[in-house]
């Protein structure tokens, strides 16, 4: 059968040609530091653009004007350009990897206990990774958005512009489910199928099961946010 046959046609074989990716990166674990790298390189280079092109004043008087007036008196002095940037460019990172992380041990013990011998961690980080290249997409096209539009007055669920609550519900900053409905995109669907595909391939469970694994931490995740954001 077909595989890819080195990290970089990876890349490509992921987006177009799935099956043959996850063939070459069973075999290959540590190819995964290439997407890593590139998608947290790429995604913090978008946040740094922003940050440095957007209006900080009127930005600042979005934010402080979604806050409570104490919580807003005391974030003040703290919402500068390069505060507010390095602070972002170091949670993406330590977010991203935390997740992939937790993802990994989930799947990790998901098929240990069901006698999986085979899979050690690399797999399942390197399959956690792989899964979401597909959003170098969505950063590629945040950074068409910034450059193309002009505007330098968009706050950050404008830039995601793919989100539900962008196409969907319209939900202001301060809303409270506002931050539910950014998470949700297209993007994040297309990382939930390709995970459970790599499963599939993987484990030879059917496509029905793998789903059910790959999206149990997404629903759980989402469904208790949401709860207590509509609470």
């Amino acid at each position: 059968m077909n595989a890819s046959t080195s990290a970089w046609s990876a890349l490509l074989d992921i987006i177009v040609e799935p099956s043959k990716a996850f063939r070459g990166i069973e075999k290959n674990t540590k190819w995964l530091w290439i997407p890593l790298l590139l998608l947290l390189l790429g995604t913090m280079a978008l946040f740094a653009y922003y940050y440095s092109v957007v209006d900080f004043d009127w930005y600042k008087a979005q934010t402080l004007a979604a806050m409570p007036a104490d919580q807003a008196d005391q974030a003040e002095q703290f919402i500068k350009r390069g505060t507010v940037m390095t602070s972002v460019l170091v949670g993406t990172a330590v977010v991203t990897l935390v997740v992939y992380l937790i993802y990994s041990i989930y799947l990790l013990l998901v098929h240990k206990l069901s006698g999986d011998q085979e899979h050690g961690f690399g797999h399942w980080f390197s399959l956690s990774v792989w899964s979401g290249w597909p959003g170098i997409l969505s950063v590629i096209a945040m950074f068409g958005y910034l450059l193309f539009t002009g505007n330098n007055q968009i706050n950050e669920s404008q830039l995601n512009f793919l989100s539900l609550n962008s196409l969907v519900t319209q939900y202001p900053n301060d809303h409270a489910l506002a931050g539910v409905m950014n998470g949700i995109t297209p993007f994040l669907f297309w990382t939930i199928g390709l995970a459970a595909l790599g499963l599939k391939l993987w484990t030879n469970r059917s496509f029905g099961k793998s789903l059910l694994i790959a999206a149990a931490p997404y629903v759980v995740l989402y469904g208790i946010w949401f709860a207590i954001a509509a609470a």
